[in-house]
């Protein structure tokens, strides 16, 4: 089984959606302390040309409390705000219509916890995908959470009975090869292998939200786009 895992983020990148289209099981590390100007609440949109930070509020809570734990702060009215912006920003994108309205499904307008929009997010925009990871929170999942790093992600691949643990390619200095080797489990990094895209006039920029892509792209090109990425070791 290949596990992948990684924080709820909000309308994440293409590649992001990369960890979903290697895995068996991609878990939602909810249960992990919310951080402050993260993409667990923002992401960037195209403006003009420019990236724009497109960000829900969150409500105010103890430093210490996990993305489960927090709120955001009046969604309904943050959600629709946040809906017409997409509407403005994007007004001349030929998919504009059809990428509002998974926008619109994907923002459940009852899931005010943080943890809970952005899960249904994700498994919104998986699913017109075609992705078929199933999706778990890591708060379900028995581990002991006064585990840190990668003891802790060790433990939850032990819990869910993996033979291989996904981490994106950034993480390649957070772990060793050896102590998942030692649990009977393999450690691959994802590397992408993006391509640019029109995006309606100018240069293109990358790593927006998924949402730019949908924009602009169909459906299935994009789902095309996120299965491009090759397993690897490391960087080399």
């Amino acid at each position: 089984m290949i596990v992948a895992l990684m924080q709820p983020y909000f309308f994440p990148y293409l590649g992001y959606y990369g960890l979903l289209a290697a895995a068996d099981v991609f878990v939602a590390y909810d249960n992990v302390q919310f951080e402050k100007h993260g993409w667990v609440n923002r992401n960037r949109i195209l403006r003009d040309g420019s990236p724009e930070w497109w960000t829900a509020p969150v409500a105010s809570a103890p430093l210490a409390s996990t993305i489960a734990e927090r709120q955001y702060h009046d969604w309904p009215r943050h959600r629709a705000r946040l809906l017409d912006r997409l509407r403005d920003r994007y007004r001349h994108a030929p998919r504009r219509d059809d990428a509002l309205d998974l926008g619109a499904v994907a923002m459940d307008p009852a899931a005010e916890g943080v943890a809970d929009a952005n899960l249904h997010g994700l498994r919104s925009v998986a699913t017109t995908l075609g992705l078929g990871a199933r999706i778990v929170r890591a708060s379900e999942v028995p581990h002991d959470t006064r585990l840190r790093g990668q003891d802790r992600v060790l433990a939850i691949c032990a819990a869910l009975g993996a033979d291989t643990y996904v981490n994106a390619i950034g993480g390649t200095t957070l772990y060793d090869h050896s102590a998942f080797a030692a649990r009977g489990i393999e450690l691959r990094f994802l590397r992408a292998r993006p391509e640019p895209y029109a995006q309606g006039g100018g240069g293109f920029v990358p790593n927006l939200s998924i949402l730019d892509a949908l924009m602009f792209l169909p459906v299935d090109e994009v789902a095309r786009r996120v299965a491009q990425f090759d397993l690897v070791t490391g960087h080399a």
